[in-house]
């Protein structure tokens, strides 16, 4: 009987130092929660470097020189370049009204069917 005692005295000193800390702190609080939004988003950023994968075996050839598209212009100009494109692609079609995620998971799907059956994707 005793701890329920206990328990119920710590809810409420719980309860009235919660709502202290967040009047006193409640500008202090919106700067808080936008830092862990930044740092959310960066992290998001960094996924979409390392989980997207788009790879492009297209070779171009003049005599005996050859120039891979993907590692010779691609990955030059900006590491991870491709799958930043699509993750703009999509975020984009996602703000249109017409796009629905299931429609732009099909498209995702049907782009990497055809580009891998005309080998513009590697498999």
């Amino acid at each position: 009987m005793e701890f329920a005692f206990v328990k119920l005295k710590m809810f409420d000193i719980g309860f009235t130092s919660g709502t202290k800390l967040i009047t006193s702190l409640g500008e202090r609080l919106n700067i808080f929660t936008e830092s862990a939004s930044i740092v959310g988003l960066s992290v998001v950023g960094a996924l979409v470097a390392t989980v997207v994968k788009i790879s492009m075996p297209v070779k171009f050839a003049v005599g005996k020189v050859t120039l891979n598209l993907q590692t010779g212009i691609f990955d030059k100009i900006m590491p991870a370049l491709l799958p930043a494109l699509l993750t703009l692609l999509i975020y984009h079609l996602l703000g249109n009204k017409k796009w629905t995620p299931t429609k732009i998971i099909l498209l995702v799907i049907a782009i990497s069917l055809v580009g891998t059956f005309l080998g513009i994707f590697k498999a």
